[in-house]
């Protein structure tokens, strides 16, 4: 709730340009929903917003280009799509199946990932099927 005051707080001069240094720390899920609603928001009405976070799927969701910088030092600086083209390719996650008895879904005989974190191969095998949960933590 404090982080969407101060947002609001922020917006009431109607800037052209809005710096927001990692607004969703500590939020709960509802206050970070609504940050990437206000943040998107502001970049439909054309205003620039210099957003800064440690999570990638925020930059992937709400920016148009990313700056990656290191104690001070720009590293890289592109769209979200050229920076995982060239530094992080593609996640890749395979799933195979057991042979289905009849009339039934075949249950997952196994899950494994190229390019992404085993975190994210669990939640994407999740997704498939609710046998594959027990199957993707081994």
């Amino acid at each position: 709730m404090k982080r969407r005051l101060n947002l609001a707080a922020a917006l009431v001069h109607d800037p052209q340009l809005v710096l927001l240094d990692e607004p969703t720390a500590g939020v709960d899920p509802q206050s970070r929903n609504a940050i990437f609603d206000a943040v998107l928001q502001m970049k439909a009405e054309g205003r620039t917003v210099v957003y800064t976070t440690h999570y990638m799927e925020e930059a992937e969701r709400l920016c148009d280009r990313v700056a990656i910088v290191d104690h001070g030092r720009l590293l890289a600086l592109d769209t979200v799509e050229t920076l995982i083209d060239r530094h992080g390719g593609r996640s890749v996650v395979t799933v195979k199946r057991r042979r289905a008895t009849s009339g039934s879904r075949p249950p997952i005989r196994s899950v494994s990932s190229r390019g992404c974190s085993r975190r994210r191969a669990r939640r994407a095998s999740a997704s498939i099927d609710p046998t594959s949960r027990a199957c993707s933590s081994r």
